[in-house]
């Protein structure tokens, strides 16, 4: 009689499909990710063409526009004044959040977000509501200005730049590392120079509810003059600046 069971080449053949079955998932899983780093660049890009059209419209900055309500009414951001101060400058959350609001008022960036801090810090960074989402679990975009750019070298002489950052949990603030520091180097590399403290792509401060972070570089840029990206970390500590004035 026969004797019933798998023979070894039977059950090579089904390591081998299992195996493969496994390579795909995980291959499947890093084609993925691919994309949504590549995301990230591609928004950094589409914000910039955005404040261009922008200003070439207005003659202004969105957020720091002072003729904002003239265009869209004293209600374009509900509770708020509308109007930027007109410095050239984007700051502060009067500002920064409005700019936003600005691009979608002027029919430049497609989604609509409230350009208000609901009324305190906690609704400061809320993703896909007053700032854009990101392509990452609890990621997001931020405008900002670099005030510190003669006291920190590191920052160079760049001024307004996009930030790339996920939300630190328990403050609902985009100041936690959204990208391991291989990734940030794959967007650097690809977007500028792939040097941590040159160029206009560069990792940013990274505060966490613990403290500054500074798993991404080995040191905080924002205090240093040098530094280079932490390859062989597999945490999420790097926040990504775009510099674009």
């Amino acid at each position: 009689m026969k004797k019933s069971g798998f023979t070894l080449i039977e059950l090579s053949i089904v390591l081998v499909i299992i195996s493969l079955i496994v390579g795909g998932i995980v291959g499947g899983k890093a084609l993925i990710q691919s994309a949504k780093l590549h995301q990230v660049s591609v928004y950094f890009n589409e914000f910039y063409i955005a404040v261009n059209n922008f200003k070439l419209q207005y003659d202004a900055l969105p957020g720091d526009f002072n003729e904002a309500e003239d265009y869209w009414g004293a209600n374009c951001v509900p509770g708020n004044s509308c109007n930027g101060n007109g410095d050239g400058v984007i700051t502060g959350l009067s500002e920064t959040l409005p700019f936003w609001k600005h691009l979608s008022l002027a029919e430049i960036w497609p989604n609509a977000l409230t350009g208000d801090d609901g009324g305190s810090i906690a609704g400061f960074a809320t993703p896909g509501e007053n700032v854009p989402e990101g392509p990452l679990d609890q990621s997001g975009f931020i405008v900002a200005y670099n005030a510190w750019a003669d006291t920190y070298p590191s920052y160079g002489k760049y001024g307004h730049n996009f930030q790339f950052a996920s939300i630190v949990l328990g403050r609902d603030y985009l100041t936690g590392g959204a990208l391991k520091p291989k990734e940030a180097r794959i967007i650097d590399k690809k977007m500028d120079d792939g040097i941590a403290d040159e160029g206009k792509v560069r990792p940013g401060y990274t505060r966490e509810i613990s403290g500054a972070n500074t798993d991404c570089t080995g040191n905080a840029p924002i205090f240093s003059s040098s530094g280079s990206y932490n390859l062989d970390s597999n945490q999420n500590s790097c926040v990504l600046l775009f510099f674009w004035d």
